[in-house]
Order: structure tokens, then sequence, then C-alpha cells
């Protein structure tokens, strides 16, 4: 079976399309800090296309085809610390091109990979439309990425230290729970991850654990495994 493959920009937004004809089920993938669309649809295109999603990867504010700096030359740690002001802009613009362009699904699944995820998450504070959501080596829970702030990068860049400390306390949807909307959220996590830690994501999970808020760990650090994928894809299968 055939994989139709579409690369567009509607409204300054560039995106790429895996879909094939029996494609009844949408997902958002949205790409790490640094990452573009393509490098997420080179692992997840296919494979999910293949189990009847349309896939639709973008590329953040100020990275892939509108790369900017500091993330196109993947400056660190500015980058870190120019990261909470994209959140917002990118998840709305995942807004507009279901609304826009994609509107004869009914809802959209998500899945977000890193900052993807933490897009995400303030994405389900924006609208009612999530379905599935699945956070991969990601966090809700700004606050712990707050605290992991080496004290070094802060005494060399103290105002963009305290705006990315302020932006992130502002919209951390860990502490508004009741604003999140979706039908499930499935997260995926190393436990060895020291980029963002266990232990925010697990307090979520503790807090909110049900049928519909689950958390699978497994023996890694902050990478995809084949045994995560395996997982993240079982889900996404069942969900069709």
């Amino acid at each position: 079976m055939g994989i139709n493959i579409e690369k567009a920009t509607y409204a300054g937004i560039p995106y790429l399309t895996y879909a094939n004809e029996t494609s009844n089920r949408l997902l958002f993938v949205q790409h790490g800090i640094y990452g573009n669309k393509e490098k997420s649809l080179n692992l997840l295109g296919v494979p999910f296309a293949n189990a009847g999603y349309t896939v639709v990867a973008t590329d953040a504010r100020m990275h892939g085809e509108r790369g900017e700096y500091p993330f196109i030359e993947k400056t660190q740690p500015i980058g870190e610390m120019t990261m909470p002001h994209i959140i917002h802009d990118t998840a709305q613009d995942i807004i507009r091109l279901f609304e826009d362009r994609f509107s004869h699904f009914e809802t959209f699944d998500y899945l977000g990979i890193s900052m993807g995820g933490i897009i995400g998450f303030h994405l389900l504070t924006l609208t009612r439309s999530v379905d599935q959501f699945y956070g991969v080596i990601t966090t809700p829970d700004y606050q712990s990425l707050v605290d992991l702030a080496h004290p070094s990068h802060r005494a060399e860049y103290p105002e963009l230290s305290l705006k990315a400390r302020a932006k992130m306390e502002a919209l951390n949807p860990a502490l508004r729970p009741e604003e999140m909307h979706y039908q499930a959220i499935k997260m995926f996590h190393g436990v060895d991850d020291d980029t963002v830690p266990l232990s925010g994501v697990q307090a979520f999970y503790d807090a909110h654990a049900s049928n519909a808020v689950s958390l699978e760990t497994f023996p890694t650090d902050h990478h995809i495994t084949k045994p995560m994928f395996e997982a993240i894809l079982k889900h996404v299968k069942a969900a069709v």
C-alpha cells in the first residue's frame, strides 16, 4: 500500500503529511527542540500512516524551514531558555492547521516528543479537539524543567533566564489540570532521563492516574528505544 507524502506551507506554517487512501484518523506529530518535521516523520510517518492515520508534522516556531537563532545553530543553553516563548504560538499553529486544513476530521490525536510534548500539554488547555494524546520523553510539569536549570546558566544569562522561568510558570499545565481537555493521555518515559526528569511526569501520573491517564517507563535516558516505539505504536494502532 503506497504512502502519499505531501509538503506544504499554510499561513506561514510549514507542514508535512503522510497518508494513504485508507487513512481515516488524524494525528499531529511534533518534534523536539532543534528538530524538524522531516526528522519526526522519517521515524513515524510510514508506520502511523499504515496504521490508518493521516499524519501531519509541523516545524515548530523558529525551527526547520522557519529556523532562526538560537535553534538553527543549536545554541545551548540559549535555545532551552528561548523554548518557553515558542510554546503558545506553535500550539496555536496546530489549531489553525486543524481548523483550516483538516477540519474534515472531527478530532485529532497528538504525539509530542520532548519539546513537542511540552507544546502539546499546553495545547490541551487551548482546544477540546484532542482525542488521544501521546507524550513521549516529555512532561506536563514545566516547573520540573525550571528547577533543572543549571545555576551557572542563570548567572550567565540572568535576564533571559528570568523571562524563561516566568513564562514556564505562567503556562504550566500541571497547575491547571482542570483546563486540560482530552479523552486519554498516554505517557512514555525513560527512568534514567536527566534531560526531562521522570519526577515531574511521575508526580502528574500519581495525581491523575486513571483509565484515561497512563504512564509506561523504560530502561533508557532521553531517547526513544525500540521497546518504547513498539509500545507507542501498539497504542496508536489500538485507537484506529
